[in-house]
């Protein structure tokens, strides 16, 4: 924290490598799955048709999903602890929420549809790990065999 408080210079410029290696990293996910995927699953069964294999009742599986989404914005205040130290704050903590949020809306979404379409049997334990080895047809490009 000490190197933060010194170098505060360095912050703006970390966000923005932050947020390219975030982008990049979705982009890289998405277009690799994509191309790699031979068996891909109907549009019907993955935005419409829904299978819980978690083995709780639906509506707890609901629930459940619903709890870990707003989990991922837990933190999203954090901009409006900083006020005091944020240039032009009322035109700057708008803007940083929202971005927040639109960022994260994009980013998930196209990597939860790529995962998705990706999914061949939906029965089966589908660890990201496993779903990227299995679409990467176990080449070296994919993840180690030993992620079973």
């Amino acid at each position: 924290m000490f190197g933060f408080n010194c170098f505060e210079f360095i912050l703006p410029v970390l966000g923005k490598v932050f947020l390219a290696f975030s982008v990049s990293l979705m982009l890289v996910v998405f277009i690799t799955l994509f191309a790699a995927g031979k068996a891909l699953q109907s549009a019907a069964n993955v935005l419409i048709n829904y299978t819980t294999s978690s083995g709780w009742p639906d509506t707890v599986a609901f629930f459940i999903v619903i709890n870990s989404m707003n989990w991922c914005f837990s933190c999203l205040n954090a901009s409006t602890h900083l006020v005091e130290e944020i240039p032009k704050l009322r035109k700057n903590i708008p803007k940083a929420l929202v971005w927040t949020v639109i960022v994260g809306l994009f980013t998930s979404i196209m990597m939860i549809l790529a995962i998705f379409f990706n999914v061949v049997d939906v029965e089966r334990n589908n660890t990201i790990m496993l779903i990227f080895y299995s679409t990467l047809n176990e080449n070296k490009a994919g993840p180690s065999p030993y992620v079973h």
